[in-house]
């Protein structure tokens, strides 16, 4: 057996020290590896080989990736990114990208001071200044809540420490903050998620998202050409359908947790998965068999199943034999959490100002509460006139206080992870409501399989 360290991340000012070394580049990785299935050489004979002749590499990349079509080989060469400045709402359709990594600024931890994103769309029309004139309003509102809200939850309780004090307070004044507030975030992402997500960005109507199109494509063309092609817009993808629907459709089942889809017989599923993994045999037949068997003998195996379960330990993959689809409502402020779970199905309906905002507790509480809602109703209103210029200007104004639909598909493995941390006392409080909600009507059809779903500070 042997283990070589074949590569790792490292600053780019430190690969720049290398100067005009062409072989500094993840495009002789994927080379190598690519090589791997169909070579008696080792991996690290076809790694040197490659960094010798970095020009037959990067054919090989465009043969094996592009015409041979095994796309995978791109997903060896990884980027970093550090993007700075751009609007909150454009990092949502960044952050789909399923296999990547992202770490953005966060709005609960770091006091803002006015930046946001002023969309060319707007500064070219007649409503420049009037859009300039509600983002002071805006954030002139956010620091009279956040020193509001710091008086009055000292005076409440006790706090550990000052920082303590100051990021409850930040976590509700964001509540009034626009979409297009500036963030900034550190993404990790394979060459062949970059090119879905360039593909992505190249199909969105929006000034902002075709000049980051623009900006990543232009950092990476220059260091791995061979294995980023496919990069315009897909028209597939981003369909629109040509279909009026009524407006007020399915309004009356307006709620923030509903279910939509749940297994039968869950728990025997999931027991029939992993006896078939350990035991093998016809899993029907498994099935069958477990329908069987006292209610004893299943708390038995359950008990057994469970027995020494710590908090950090993840389910088995049996437990993603079982589906649950919900659809929610919850605040911006609470999606810009929530997306992190990309491993679920997330389907996110459009921003629309009559689904209402969400004002936190304590702001209900303090002076601004007047001053909050009728910000609201002077945002939609020129968010309003703004949709005539182009639809998707639309949610540059709108605040994170307001609520956004999601359709969500999560296995029984997913929602424990998400339970466990959204559920967890140090959670933010809106998306800890949402998950003790999806927690209570998961627990109703998975007796057993759901009995250790719980937030990380209960056990």
């Amino acid at each position: 057996m042997q283990v070589i360290l074949a590569g790792y991340n490292i600053d780019k000012h430190l690969i720049d020290k290398l100067g005009t070394d062409v072989s500094a580049t993840p495009e002789t990785i994927s080379a190598a590896y690519a090589r791997i299935s169909r070579s008696s050489k080792s991996v690290t004979e076809l790694r040197s080989a490659s960094q010798k002749d970095v020009a037959k590499a990067r054919s090989s990349n465009w043969e094996i990736v592009f015409e041979m079509g095994h796309a995978s080989v791109a997903e060896h060469a990884v980027f970093n990114f550090d993007i700075i400045g751009i609007s909150r709402y454009l990092a949502e359709f960044i952050q789909r990208s399923r296999l990547a990594s992202f770490t953005e600024k966060s709005q609960r931890y770091v006091t803002l001071d006015g930046d946001y994103v002023m969309p060319a769309e707007i500064e070219q029309s007649e409503y420049k200044a009037d859009f300039t004139e509600l983002m002071k309003k805006s954030f002139n509102l956010y620091n009279h809540l956040f020193i509001d809200l710091q008086q009055q939850k000292e005076k409440e309780q006790e706090w550990k420490s000052k920082r303590d004090l100051e990021g409850a307070a930040k976590e509700d004044a964001r509540y009034i903050l626009p979409l297009c507030t500036k963030t900034q975030m550190g993404m990790t992402i394979n060459a062949r998620s970059f090119e879905l997500l360039l593909r992505r960005l190249a199909s969105i109507n929006l000034q902002e998202a075709q000049d980051l199109y623009q900006m990543l494509y232009k950092e990476v063309s220059t260091v791995s050409p061979s294995i980023v092609r496919f990069i315009e817009a897909d028209d597939f993808s981003y369909k629109h359908l040509d279909w009026k629907i009524n407006p007020q459709a399915g309004k009356a089942n307006y709620n923030e947790v509903t279910l939509i889809n749940c297994p039968q017989h869950a728990d025997s599923r999931i027991l029939a998965a992993m006896l078939f993994e350990q035991k093998g045999g016809n899993f029907t037949d498994v099935l069958a068999q477990l329908s069987k068997i006292s209610k004893e003998k299943t708390k038995e195996l359950w008990d057994s199943l469970f027995a020494g379960i710590q908090p950090w330990n993840k389910m088995p993959r049996a437990f993603e034999m079982v589906d649950f689809t919900f659809e929610l409502t919850m605040s911006a402020s609470c999606y810009a959490q929530f997306k992190r779970h990309r491993q679920c199905t997330i389907i996110k309906a459009p921003y629309k100002s009559s689904d209402g905002f969400v004002i936190p507790p304590a702001i209900k509480d303090t002076n601004q509460i007047k001053q909050m809602t009728m910000l609201f109703k002077e945002t939609e209103q020129l968010a309003e006139h703004l949709k005539k210029i182009n639809p998707l200007l639309y949610p540059y104004l709108l605040t994170n206080a307001h609520r956004v639909r999601v359709l969500v598909k999560m296995n029984l493995r997913e929602i424990y992870h998400f339970v466990r941390l959204r559920s967890d006392e140090h959670a933010q409080w809106e998306i800890r409501n949402l998950s003790n909600d999806i927690k209570v009507l998961v627990q109703k059809h998975c007796h057993n399989s759901a009995k250790w779903l719980m937030g990380k500070s209960e056990f």
